[in-house]
């Protein structure tokens, strides 16, 4: 018996799990996005996460801004 090359194996491995997500109900998506979440907390990941926010709120404040100054600069 010839062994599938490491390629198709994977291929095949990802062709088994886009399936698998295509089968679940959404109550069972849900259910594993909220097990996820509870981990992130359990594994003390919540700090690390959060570290970057200030930074993101800043740049997306600055954006906001810029669009708003243009879309009333063309109204004038």
């Amino acid at each position: 018996m010839a062994r599938a090359s490491p390629v198709t194996r994977w291929d095949l491995v990802e062709i088994a799990e886009r399936d698998e997500l295509r089968k679940l109900t959404p109550a069972a998506k849900l259910g594993q996005l909220a097990a996820l979440m509870a981990s992130v907390k359990q594994m003390g990941w919540s700090e690390a996460l959060q570290e970057g926010d200030e930074d993101v709120w800043m740049r997306w404040q600055a954006m906001r801004r810029r669009a708003a100054a243009g879309r009333s600069s063309r109204r004038k």
